[in-house]
Formats: structure tokens, C-alpha cells, sequence
């Protein structure tokens, strides 16, 4: 119980990173490895989160970001401040800009 508990404050406390993606997309089906990269190391820094565009019950949320191209990558602090990813799309980069201003 005490477990869940953290897990859910770390949750809500934590920052958000949202990939923006659809699986029909090359560059986005070239980032995939990246991604897994961001998943895996930082899982206990940010909340790595996926929406595939082509399912409609994400279109709003696509637009309310302002996506009119894939991949998109955001950052969003618990504040609700979001940052845009303008990085390359390596492993590296990705990681290193998500830890930034953790």
C-alpha cells in the first residue's frame, strides 16, 4: 500500500514527457529507439507518455498541443509549463534534454 502511494505521488509531482506520434510514420517509426531510450532511463525522473495521433479520442489532445506534424515531442513540469523538443532525434539528445531542468 505504502508502495502504491509513492508511485502515485511521484506521478503527480513528476514532469511529463508526451511523444506525439503516429505508427504510420517513418520518422516516427525512426525515433521508436529513442523513445525506448527516454522510457527506460528516465522512467524514474519523468512520466514518458505515448499518443498515437490516429486515434481519434487523441486528436483533441493533439490540438490543444498545437501538433500539425509528426513526431512532436513535449515537455510539461507539474506546473503545467510546456517545453517543445527541438533537438536531433538521437537517443542522446532526447534523454539529455529531458533531464534538463528536472
Amino acid at each position: 500500500m505504502v508502495i502504491l502511494l509513492l508511485v502515485h505521488i511521484y506521478q503527480m509531482n513528476s514532469s511529463r514527457v508526451y511523444w506525439f506520434y503516429s505508427p504510420t510514420c517513418g520518422h516516427c517509426q525512426n525515433m521508436e529507439a529513442a523513445w525506448e531510450e527516454l522510457e527506460s532511463t528516465m522512467l524514474m525522473m519523468v512520466k514518458p507518455v505515448r499518443i498515437n495521433i490516429k486515434d481519434e479520442i487523441n486528436r483533441a489532445m493533439a490540438d490543444n498541443f498545437g501538433v500539425d506534424s509528426v513526431p512532436t515531442i513535449y515537455k510539461v513540469d507539474p506546473t503545467g509549463q510546456r517545453e517543445l523538443y527541438q533537438g536531433d532525434r538521437s537517443p542522446e539528445d532526447l534523454v539529455a534534454w529531458a533531464r534538463k531542468s528536472i
